[in-house]
């Protein structure tokens, strides 16, 4: 899997955490977490139970095609396994307000066009009244060639909106 398709993973999680809180509150992520801890026990369960049968077909010599099938299955748990373990890790970040080193990497990488609109490399500073854009935009940093404002998109969303480094890493990482 390319680093690509892992961030796009990423931000899918994190939007999908910051939306069902949105819609169904604390109390819903909570029965969330409920909900995937069943589902591991499940999973775990299966995963000991074809593990089990592979050995078992090996050690009889069965047919590669009934071996690959069953490893197969198991592989298709474990995806299961991973992809629930790591929506408990997202959903109790989240509900702890711990911010992570991926949660601030997938912050610096937010487009920083999403938050001023950019022509040219150009935005008019909103530090300062600004006529003409004197801010430039490169590398997802911007600079202002008037006032000397700079920084990153996490330096930039924090004045813009107000917040402080945690809540700006949230905002733009997908749970704020």
């Amino acid at each position: 899997m390319n680093d690509e398709h892992i961030e796009w993973r990423q931000e899918r999680v994190a939007s999908g955490i910051a939306e069902l809180r949105k819609e169904v509150g604390e109390e819903g992520v909570a029965l969330r977490l409920i909900y995937l801890r069943e589902i591991i026990a499940d999973a775990e369960s299966d995963l000991s139970l074809y593990e089990k049968q592979y050995a078992e077909s090996v050690e009889r010599g069965e047919p590669f095609m009934e071996r690959y099938g069953l490893s197969l299955i198991t592989q298709r748990i474990g995806r299961v396994l991973k992809r629930a373990h790591g929506e408990i890790k997202g959903l109790t970040e989240m509900a702890t307000g711990q911010i992570t080193d991926e949660m601030i990497q997938q912050a610096k990488d937010y487009p920083i066009e999403n938050i001023v609109e950019v022509k040219k490399g150009k935005v008019l500073c909103p530090f300062h009244d600004d006529h003409n854009p004197s801010m430039g935009i490169k590398n997802n940093r911007y600079r202002c060639f008037s006032c000397g404002a700079s920084g990153s998109v996490i330096d930039l969303i924090e004045k813009i909106r107000g917040l402080d480094f945690k809540e700006a890493v949230k905002y733009l990482s997908g749970g704020g």
